[in-house]
């Protein structure tokens, strides 16, 4: 979606709250250099305001960040990039403005908006995934907090994102920038390499975690989770370097339940569930601390498997595929 940007208007919005879970911590350490494309950390940002829309003609409020489908370089920072992992969603709060309008993830930039009437008052939230990136480079650097990502803005008037959350108000194809107030430029993380941090260990490498053989009978009621199987994600490592957390990130394709994994097996109606060792269970593509303070030498990671019941159940076999990504704080 193209916008031509236009004088400023008496459109206003106010961030009530801008947040980040799992929260972007003030250090993210990495060893050595990550592959281009791997993922150092991942993260949910939520924007909530309150927007006004005073234009002649309904159309939408918009709301954009400076991480897109490309990666892009962060400002003050090297060896890292930051990309939204996938489209925007907005939620409407009050107000009764029809949602769902844009959600949509460019090359450059994640948009989401919300359709508004003249004079109309709505608050809403609006969720963006973000990750940030290895280049096969060293990382170092401090985030800006106020300008994060060096892409430029086809949206806001100006030709360049300003803040983590950029507000226009748009009538068919003319968007005009809107100054919102309230913080909107809260997050910075310094990003730094040491010399050690942690391996795993062989037997945690593809690791194969057999669940019981259960009846269709047992795997009965939406949401149910069964067959509770442990097993672990061993470490060694080596905090010489200087002291750091350990957090994991889990990917894997969904089953129609939200970070529940798909079964790839010939049965139906389930998918797997993975806990960590707080019984909480794993989100995909988000990190997670799994070590406070990790110790010279064996570090170990524990998780239950479980199925987890999506709709009728039909007999057949059962996969699924995770994988999991190591990152340093």
């Amino acid at each position: 979606m193209g916008f031509v940007c236009a004088a400023a208007n008496a459109s206003s919005c106010n961030v009530n709250s801008m947040t980040m879970s799992p929260t972007m911590p003030a250090r993210v350490v990495v060893a050595g250099a990550p592959a281009s494309g791997k993922v150092i950390f991942g993260s949910n940002l939520y924007i909530d305001a309150t927007c006004t829309f005073t234009e002649s003609a309904a159309w939408v409020m918009l709301i954009a960040i400076p991480f897109g489908s490309t990666p892009y370089a962060l400002t003050g920072v090297t060896g890292v990039t930051g990309q939204g992992s996938s489209a925007p969603t907005m939620t409407v709060i009050s107000g009764g403005c029809p949602s769902g309008n844009v959600g949509d993830l460019q090359a450059g930039y994640g948009q989401v908006g919300i359709s508004m009437n003249p004079g109309q008052t709505c608050r809403f939230v609006a969720r963006m995934q973000l990750q940030f990136l290895g280049t096969g480079a060293t990382p170092s650097g401090s985030m800006d907090p106020n300008t994060p990502s060096t892409v430029s803005n086809p949206v806001v008037v100006g030709g360049n994102f300003n803040k983590w959350a950029n507000f226009a108000s748009c009538t068919s194809v003319t968007c005009t920038n809107v100054n919102a107030t309230g913080t909107t430029s809260s997050f910075n993380s310094t990003f730094v390499s040491l010399p050690s941090t942690c391996t795993v260990n062989t037997g945690s490498v593809n690791q194969t975690v057999t669940l019981p053989k259960l009846s269709t009978a047992q795997l009965t009621g939406v949401g149910k989770i069964s067959g509770q199987t442990p097993f672990s994600l061993s470490l060694n490592c080596n905090p010489s370097g200087g002291a750091f957390s350990v957090s994991t990130l889990w990917n894997f394709t969904e089953a129609s339940a939200q970070n529940i994994i798909a079964n790839t097996g010939t049965g139906t109606g389930f998918g797997f569930q993975i806990n960590d060792a707080t019984n909480t269970a794993v989100l995909n593509n988000i990190s997670r601390q799994s070590i406070a303070s990790a110790i010279n030498g064996t570090n170990n990671l524990n998780y239950w498997l479980y199925y987890y019941t999506t709709g009728a159940v039909g007999a057949g076999s059962a996969v699924g595929t995770a994988t999991f990504t190591l990152t340093y704080n």
